[in-house]
């Protein structure tokens, strides 16, 4: 008998047709069953295996038994003894011809599985390395930890007013963040989990704070003038609303979106192919001075979000809400909270200490139903915007902010002090780079001599007030001569309790005039002291208000203030303080806020900025120089998102920055009576973020105009960190 007739007579290409078949069935239903269920890719490959691996088993086993009436026996019992004799060296040659056939179905299915699984690409090893040496001890929960790196030459823009922290798609897919590159501007990226390369969005210049529609296929972002639309699978962007500074959104699933069109607003809600926004929540500012950071619950007509008041006495009053989309009733407090929240499958993620923790819910009630679960430390959650840096899908995964790497410590920064890496940095007018005066530390405010020689600046302290350092810039008119920054000392002029900020220099650069919190025996106000030693000496008593300096003009006499802050006020006034102890001068008491005044350096003209509706840039007499008759004429130099302006020392250009960090210049010709100024031009792309300062150097023959910016460190920054299957955590502490 051949091994042809033996392998026939032995049912073995039944066997193998048979479990070819069940095979693919099993295959097919596990890809759609597994997928459904959230399964990791390991799983498929495991039945698969298997499944490849059970092929030679089942041919082995239908050569040496078969099925009789009498049950399962071995094919040699069933031979004749007659055909057993003659047929024994045959099946000795068969036998060996099927272990040669068992053993190289066995190799081509292992060589199958090697290359379903290939080496993994130098990023993807990375990540690869530390899920498994994190994992390691979390093996029997499922829960993996893993981490996203920048796209190359860019960084992830994690904090402050014009960040993109990372968002996770429902379906757990895919991550969304804002990078920016060596120009400065921020883009849009999207990090499939099951791809090493993430995607730049084209078009998507500016974006900030992107959130996703609920079946995953469209994102929603800000920059600065437009909540905007981009469909993933045409890359196409529409425009759906105009907007200021937005602060979050959030996509129903009938097709709306909840939004913060500004930064001190109430929620409004809007179709998301555009139309009339309408108001959805109202915002009352004796408690609140924002909602922020809306939250749709998944599969309900709830949503939360986050009421927040910048009046740093007040921030008790501070929590989570909970609402209902197309209702009267009020919104319901959830819990205190200074950050923005998530609620998955009657869990409330909120973050408290640097923790992020889930506590169980009741959405009928609105009261908790059990303890807190701690999911992940070390989480920086951003005071500066009140974001909680964290966002989760019901599908599993949850993506972080962790800078110190940390699982345990707890991280928060400091309301005002989100600015990433902490430096100063000289650029020249074309926009280069020219050194740096400090890194690694939290600068609030600077403020540069006239003579561009000296930068004060407000530093947060280890106990995280503020003080007033002052440190020589090394500055030569011939740029290429200036000293590196980082080569003269700084030294700290206040040693004062409580926080110092916004400092202003004398025009001839022996004093500075600040703001002090104050103590027991001295009130909160504006102070000046001289440099190189001396007492601290009270210029104006705010009467526990907020008022700052922003400039002391060219002859000494007025100090020019802003009254009140920007962003617990819609009332803000420019004001002149004669510094010989005089009477007060109203320079702008106009309806809305109005602050950033700057006197031009001839004294004439006062440049401000006014954020009624859109920011612009006004120019009107300085009051002080001008007869009654002519003090009534304005100019709007800048239009539509335009800020903090600047003079040049020489009063020839008025300088701006746009909402999304661009310098502009307006060339000025002033004559004894009339003003006027040519288009603005754009200079380059800085690193200023809502709420910095900067300020220009003198002009030179050879090099025009340089400028000292509040910049961030593009060193090593902390990746999006992940955690996979977070749900088991929970099941954990139970």
């Amino acid at each position: 008998m051949n091994l042809l007739n033996e392998l026939k007579r032995r049912n073995v290409f039944r066997v193998a047709i048979a479990y070819g078949v069940i095979a693919w069935f099993i295959i097919q239903a596990a890809d759609i069953m597994l997928d459904n269920f959230g399964a990791p890719a390991w799983v498929f490959k495991t039945v698969t295996g298997l499944l490849v691996l059970g092929f030679p088993l089942a041919l082995f086993l239908s050569w040496a038994y078969e099925l009789t009436p009498d049950g399962v026996k071995k094919a040699e019992d069933l031979v004749t003894e007659d055909a057993a004799e003659a047929a024994a060296p045959r099946r000795r040659n068969g036998s060996f011809a099927l272990i040669l056939l068992l053993t190289a179905a066995a190799a081509a299915g292992l060589t199958w599985l090697a290359q379903s699984n290939p080496e993994p690409s130098a990023q993807q090893a990375s990540v690869s390395v530390d899920v498994q040496a994190q994992a390691e001890s979390l093996t029997n929960t499922g829960v993996l930890f893993a981490s996203i790196q920048a796209p190359a030459g860019t960084r992830i823009d994690f904090l402050g007013d014009l960040a993109g922290p990372p968002v996770v798609s429902p379906d757990g897919r895919m991550i969304a963040f804002v990078a920016s590159g060596a120009d400065q501007v921020r883009r849009l990226w999207v990090r499939a989990l099951d791809q090493p390369d993430p995607r730049e969005l084209a078009g998507t210049d500016g974006a900030m704070f992107p959130f996703w529609n609920p079946d995953s296929r469209e994102l929603a972002f800000f920059d600065g003038r437009q909540l905007r639309r981009y469909d993933l699978a045409s890359d196409t962007i529409i425009n759906v609303a105009a907007v200021g500074a937005a602060r979050g959104g959030a996509w129903t699933e009938d097709g709306r979106i909840v939004y913060t069109h500004d930064f001190r607003s109430g929620l409004s809600i809007i179709g998301a192919n555009g139309g009339e926004p309408a108001p959805l929540t109202t915002l009352d500012e004796s408690p609140h001075t924002s909602h922020r950071w809306p939250f749709v619950i998944a599969g309900t007509n709830q949503y939360l979000f986050t009421a927040v008041t910048a009046v740093l006495d007040d921030m008790d009053n501070n929590g989570i809400y909970l609402g209902t989309l197309d209702s009267d009733a009020p919104p319901r407090r959830l819990m205190a909270s200074n950050y923005s929240a998530a609620w998955i499958d009657g869990w409330l993620l909120h973050v408290s200490d640097g923790v992020l923790l889930a506590t169980p819910m009741d959405l009928e009630s609105a009261t908790g139903s059990g303890r807190p679960v701690a999911i992940a430390g070390g989480i920086a959650a951003d005071l500066s915007i009140w974001h909680g840096q964290f966002s989760a899908s019901a599908s599993g995964v949850l993506a972080l902010y962790r800078p110190s790497g940390s699982e345990t410590a707890g991280v928060q920064l400091g309301y005002g002090q989100a600015w990433q890496g902490g430096r100063v940095s000289l650029f020249a007018y074309n926009g280069r780079r020219v050194t740096g005066y400090t890194a690694g530390a939290q600068v609030l405010s600077t403020s540069l001599s006239r003579d561009g020689r000296i930068l004060a600046m407000a530093m947060v302290s280890p106990n995280e007030s503020s003080d007033l350092w002052t440190r020589p810039t090394g500055w030569q008119q011939d740029l290429e001569e200036t000293v590196s920054g980082f080569s003269l000392p700084p030294q700290r002029l206040t040693f004062l309790p409580g926080s110092e900020e916004r400092p202003v220099w004398s025009p001839d650069g022996t004093e500075l005039v600040f703001r002090w919190d104050g103590d027991a025996g001295n009130p909160r106000g504006l102070y000046r002291m001289r440099i190189g030693g001396g007492a601290h000496t009270l210029v104006r008593d705010n009467q526990g208000a907020d008022d700052h300096p922003t400039d002391w003009t060219a002859d000494g006499r007025f100090l020019i203030i802003s009254t009140d802050s920007i962003l617990a006020s819609d009332r803000n006034d420019i004001m002149a303080v004669p510094l010989d102890g005089g009477t007060e001068i109203p320079l702008i008491t106009e309806p809305g806020p109005q602050f950033n005044g700057r006197v031009s350096p001839d004294g004439r003209w006062l440049a401000y900025q006014d954020t009624s509706g859109t920011s612009r840039i006004y120019v009107v007499p300085f009051v002080p120089a001008w007869p009654e008759g002519q003090r009534q004429r304005k100019w709007l130099v800048a239009d539509n998102k335009s800020y903090v302006p600047r003079w040049s020392l020489e009063g020839d250009e008025l300088f701006f920055v746009t909402e999304t960090g661009t310098l502009m210049a307006v060339d000025i010709e002033a004559t004894a009576d009339e003003f006027s100024f040519s288009a603005p031009r754009v200079l380059f792309q800085t690193p200023w973020q809502r709420g910095g300062t900067y300020d220009p150097t003198p002009n030179a023959a050879e090099n025009p105009n340089s400028f000292v910016f509040i910049d961030s460190d593009p060193g090593p920054e902390a990746p999006i960190s992940l955690i996979v299957n977070w749900q088991s955590l929970l099941k954990e502490a139970e």
